[in-house]
């Protein structure tokens, strides 16, 4: 996730804005956080700008990239103005290509359906609710009702 800061305050301030207009979650208190406020101070040492001006943005950028971002097949991040705002399903009717930053129809869509997937991955939709659950709770900070 740090590696994403030197990129954001490359970025015009509109972009930075919208970026920081996403949805991200209360800070809770856990170890992941309590190690991103360590990354959020070391990161203001060497950081100019926009960026730098606040912890508060730093700690919320952080926590956009935690809860929106889609991973690559080698690993890289990114975030999408739309695709970052596609709601999650325990039964998905889209499935994200990341060897191809596409999303794929698994299912039927309407016109009037809301476009979903899985936040979690195909193999731990196998698993139970409470399973499932968890597993968001602790990598998206929400419990889903699927």
């Amino acid at each position: 996730l740090p590696a994403i800061l030197p990129h954001f305050i490359q970025l015009p301030a509109e972009l930075q804005t919208l970026i920081l207009k996403m949805a991200a979650p209360d800070l809770p208190v856990d170890e992941d956080i309590c190690g991103l406020y360590g990354l959020v101070l070391e990161a203001q040492k060497h950081l100019t700008g926009y960026a730098a001006q606040s912890a508060k943005n730093l700690m919320k950028l952080l926590m956009i990239v935690k809860v929106n971002a889609h991973k690559y097949a080698d690993g890289d991040w990114a975030l999408y103005k739309f695709a970052s705002k596609i709601k999650h399903s325990c039964r998905p009717n889209l499935m994200y290509m990341a060897s191809t930053f596409q999303f794929v129809c698994i299912h039927p869509v309407a016109t009037d359906d809301a476009l979903s997937f899985s936040y979690i991955g195909g193999h731990d939709l196998l698993k139970s609710s409470y399973a499932r659950q968890s597993r968001l709770l602790k990598s998206h900070y929400f419990i889903c009702h699927c």
